[in-house]
C-alpha cells in the first residue's frame, strides 16, 4: 500500500509527492504531483506549483526551468515500488471460493476500496486490478468487508 499522501497548501489539497525547487533568482517553489492507476501502470494525473511565500509570479523562465520530467519520474518509480510491495504481499493471500474471509484480507480490501474511493477511481475495478482478482470478486469481498463494518455506509454505499 502507498504511504499517506502529503498535504500541502492547505488541509483539502493532497499529493502523491512534492518536490522542492530552487530558481536562478533564489526563489523557492514546490511541485506537488498527483498519481493514479491506469490499466495496472501509475500514472501523473494533477500537478500543482507554488511558491514559498505568497506573491511571487510564476514566470516562464521558472517554469521552463523546473526539471519535471525527473521530479515525475522520481514520484512514479515511488509510487509502482510502493505499489509492488503491496501486491507482493497478497500473491500470499489465496482465493476462498465461499469460505469466510480473515479480518486481515477485508482490511486490505477496505484500504484499497478507501484509496480507490478518494483517488475518484472506479472502487470495484480498482480493488480488482489491484488484487488481481475477477471484477465479481471484488464486489463480494467489498460486500464482506462493508458488513464486518470495515467499509463505512457513507463511503459510496451505491456501487455502479
Amino acid at each position: 500500500m502507498s504511504k499517506p499522501k502529503q498535504t500541502y497548501l492547505s488541509d483539502k489539497v493532497e499529493f502523491d509527492g512534492v518536490k522542492k525547487h530552487v530558481d536562478v533568482n533564489g526563489r523557492v517553489w514546490y511541485v506537488g504531483i498527483d498519481t493514479k492507476l491506469f490499466s495496472g501502470r501509475v500514472e501523473i494525473c494533477g500537478l500543482a506549483i507554488w511558491a514559498d511565500k505568497p506573491g511571487y509570479p510564476l514566470t516562464r523562465t521558472t517554469l521552463r526551468d523546473l526539471p519535471l520530467d525527473h521530479m515525475f519520474n522520481d514520484v512514479i518509480a515511488a509510487e509502482t515500488k510502493s505499489l509492488t510491495r503491496f501486491r507482493k504481499h497478497q500473491k500470499d493471500l489465496e482465493p476462498h471460493q465461499g469460505r469466510a474471509h480473515s479480518d486481515h484480507e477485508l482490511e486490505v480490501i477496505a484500504a484499497v476500496y478507501s484509496m480507490a474511493f478518494n483517488g475518484r477511481l472506479p472502487v470495484q475495478r480498482t480493488v480488482a486490478e489491484t488484487l488481481n482478482i475477477p471484477i465479481s470478486t471484488a464486489v463480494k469481498r467489498i460486500m464482506a468487508a462493508r458488513k464486518r463494518g470495515l467499509i463505512p455506509d457513507k463511503i459510496n454505499k451505491k456501487e455502479k
